[in-house]
């Protein structure tokens, strides 16, 4: 297409020069070197445009350097190690226009006191667009995982983080840590500590964050 466009402005030139001059003044030498210089021009100007193409066209890049995470900052691109499969899933494929990202691990009392709150507040606004995305990090993630999931019935995908990238790309000092942004990965909530995520409160921000 680039360079059928560019012929095609090559001989609209050349038709307009000759249209305009005298047949007996053309100088045949110095209509080769003008032609010359745009054809050197447009060759130019069509490489830059593909080159701003490809620049544009890059897929997103991942980054494991910590960030500083904040209320109305952007999250980088980053992905989940998934469980049971221990396949990598970028953040992009969870299907939710509000995602919560919890840090937890099972030998955390307050982790595991507010689970049963997390899976009520999924429940009640999964259909909706909500998700909530946890990241466990036991040692041994899977065992823990498994025992976890079976005894509070839960439905929302678990993940792994095994070498700690995540939680280091998060900054995660303590558990449980709570983070909470939107499909375009604005922050949008911030927590330290357990929290009851079924309270009143919760339950109306959420519906918030929802809203069309």
């Amino acid at each position: 297409m680039a360079f059928a466009s560019l012929e095609h402005a090559f001989n609209y030139i050349l038709m307009g020069l000759l249209m305009t001059a005298s047949p007996r003044k053309i100088n045949i030498l110095k209509l080769q070197k003008v032609l010359a210089l745009v054809l050197v021009v447009l060759t130019s100007v069509v490489m830059g445009l593909f080159y701003l193409k490809t620049q544009f066209s890059r897929p997103a890049v991942e980054t494991s350097t910590p960030v500083e995470v904040k209320v109305g900052s952007l999250l980088p691109f980053f992905s989940l190690t998934s469980y049971p499969e221990s396949e990598l899933v970028p953040i992009s494929k969870i299907d939710a226009r509000v995602i919560l990202l919890n840090f937890w691990a099972t030998w955390c009392d307050a982790c595991m006191e507010e689970i049963p709150s997390l899976v009520q507040l999924r429940n009640r606004f999964h259909k909706d667009g909500f998700e909530v995305v946890a990241v466990n990090l036991d040692e041994n993630p899977n065992g823990a995982i498994e025992k976890t999931k079976t005894k509070y019935q839960i439905s929302f995908p678990l993940f792994k983080d095994l070498d700690g990238k995540v939680a280091e790309l998060f900054d995660v000092h303590a558990i449980p840590a709570t983070f909470i942004f939107d499909q375009n990965r604005k922050v949008l909530h911030l927590k330290e500590g357990g929290h009851d995520w079924f309270s009143r409160e919760t339950i109306e921000l959420v519906q918030r964050w929802l809203k069309p």
